[in-house]
């Protein structure tokens, strides 16, 4: 019977009955080993036998209190358990009539379906959702730690049993070396797991379950050495460990409906010791290589060549984590002046918004040419904000390379007008030289977006005079120019400027508003149309000249030149 806690302490984490269980299966197993062959074989096989299949069970019943993600997961990782405890009795039942089993044969078929059932279930354990590239990077570092050891198990165990392998049937010698492929195999989805199960805190039952898998490999490595070609009495395999396999499983099992807290927000970032455990067995794989290569007769420059070969190798490998960090360090800093420099930027205009409906709502004196004025100056403020909002929601989309557009016949001098408007600038300090009859087949929306954006870059970093030109050119060519006179962006920011969040030399200045993204999503806009977005000094006004190149926009008929968005 399991014992009871009394109502103010905490539940045990193992029942009773599977703490004297697991005990249990371990005690046999070890007394096993100290037994002639033939009971040995017995007891050994009959103490694992119950084991596993106790803990198959307890995995299928305790499943069926978990939520449904989980509940499937365990109770298929359950399943498979009993599928491979039936070759068990398989085994046991050849020894009882024929005297003797084959160490390898049909029985197998039951381990090897069970292998698959139970990593099936396992590597279905609901897990957080990642990237394409975020799965293919956990899948390279698994294909990283699966060939590292591939390799070392071909070099200290499949390369001694080499002339067995090949004098043993087909049979044998195709599910012999199976096993320790299916223990890798089930290795890798336990790391996978274990690492894209990040929305969860430490699981100890992933934990326990990782340390019943080593047991297991271990197990299946040592009777692959003594079993090959033999029969099972004859092939000594370890009860105990698969008996501490057992136990850790049984105590898996027990603990399946005890789910782990979940985090308040899921890790986002690997964790170091995730992304360092995959090489880990590629290090080692690297010392036996160097063990091996030391020990052989080479010259003095085959040495040299050897050393310098691991040197760059280890260098290499240091420098990508290195990289590594150095993109983790770059992304929060961007992250850190986007939010202050949003934050900056929006505080200015909710504070005028603020005050000033403050002053319409408590105050009743004013007439309506003063009430005009200010709903004017607040509808300024609520305008900018939601330019700084549609930036966002455009730089929000990811790739601003893939813009979608809305291709329309527009008259260039009523968008510049509309921009201008847009902008918050006054009129009188913008001087505008843009053909009437200058049409142009372009995203409305987008170019005027655009415009805004470097119009606004002109009133905050240039001086108080701007134009605005724009004018057919060859081969039927739309350009837009905004001048100013200020002092221009400096030699080494010309191509930075263009990149997301980047400020140039305002970079590190709270006192001067920007996010750092206007110039990113004026080159977007400029790259879906096919064109180019520039900058250069200005020869009219001195200071800068951002100019915007669309080939083949301008309309010469009512006929688009090309309605196909870039």
């Amino acid at each position: 019977m399991e014992s009871t806690a009394t109502s103010g302490d905490p539940p045990p984490i193992f029942p009773a009955w599977v703490a004297v269980l697991a005990a249990a299966v371990v005690a046999v197993t070890a007394i096993a080993e100290l037994l002639p062959p033939e009971p040995k074989a017995f007891l050994g096989v009959g103490g694992v036998a119950v084991g596993f299949l106790v803990a198959g069970v307890t995995f299928i019943r305790r499943a069926q209190t978990v939520p449904g993600p989980e509940r499937r997961a365990w109770t298929t990782v359950g399943a498979g358990f009993v599928v491979g405890v039936l070759g068990t009795f398989v085994i046991a039942g050849m020894l009882l009539v024929r005297g003797s089993a084959p160490a390898y044969g049909a029985a197998d078929l039951f381990f090897i379906v069970g292998y698959f059932v139970a990593l099936a279930g396992f590597a279905s354990l609901p897990h957080t959702s990642g990237s394409r590239w975020h799965r293919w990077r956990v899948l390279l570092d698994a294909l990283v730690g699966a060939v590292s050891v591939g390799i070392l198990a071909w070099v200290f165990v499949f390369e001694p049993l080499a002339p067995r392998i090949a004098a043993a049937p087909l049979w044998e010698r195709i599910v012999a070396t199976l096993f320790p492929f299916l223990d890798v195999a089930v290795l890798v989805a336990f790391m996978t797991v274990l690492v894209r199960r990040s929305s969860y805190r430490f699981d100890p039952r992933i934990g326990l379950f990782g340390v019943g898998l080593l047991f297991q490999t271990a197990g299946d490595v040592l009777y692959l050495i003594s079993g090959l070609g033999r029969e099972f009495g004859e092939a000594n395999p370890n009860n105990v460990l698969y008996g501490l396999a057992a136990a850790c499983f049984l105590g898996t099992a027990a603990m399946v409906d005890r789910l782990p807290a979940e985090r308040e927000y899921a890790e986002r970032k690997t964790p170091l010791w995730a992304m360092v455990l995959p090489y880990g067995t590629a290090i080692l794989m690297s010392l036996v290589l160097v063990f091996h290569l030391v020990s052989a007769p080479l010259s003095a420059n085959q040495r040299l060549l050897i050393g310098g070969a691991l040197v760059v190798v280890m260098l290499v490998v240091a420098r990508q984590g290195l990289a590594i960090k150095e993109n983790r360090v770059l992304l929060e800093e961007q992250r850190r002046v986007l939010v202050s420099s949003i934050s900056h930027e929006l505080r200015t205009p909710l504070t005028s918004l603020v005050g000033f409906l403050d002053i319409l709502t408590r105050s009743g004196s004013f007439d309506p040419a003063e009430r005009e004025e200010l709903l004017e100056i607040v509808r300024d403020q609520a305008t900018y904000m939601a330019r700084i909002v549609a930036d966002l929601v455009m730089l929000s989309r990811g790739d601003l390379g893939e813009l979608e557009l809305q291709i329309s016949r527009v008259r260039v001098g009523e968008l510049v007008e509309a921009a201008l408007a847009a902008s918050g600038i006054g009129r009188t300090s913008v001087d505008l030289d843009v053909p009437d009859e200058l049409e142009a087949f372009v995203d409305r929306d987008r170019l005027e977006q655009a415009v805004v954006n470097l119009l606004t870059n002109a009133a905050r970093y240039g001086g108080p005079r701007r134009l605005v030109r724009a004018y057919g050119a060859g081969g039927g060519e739309l350009v837009v120019e905004v001048h100013d006179d200020g002092p221009g962006v400096p030699r080494r920011h010309e191509l930075t400027i263009w990149e997301r969040f980047e400020r140039g030399p305002h970079r590190y200045d709270a006192t001067i508003p920007g996010s750092g993204i206007g110039l990113a999503i004026v080159h977007a806009v400029a790259a879906a149309h096919g064109g180019t977005a520039s900058y250069r000094r200005s020869e009219l006004l001195g200071g800068a000249c951002f100019s915007l190149r669309f080939p083949g926009r301008v309309a010469r008929s009512a006929v688009a030149p090309d309605r196909k968005t870039a």
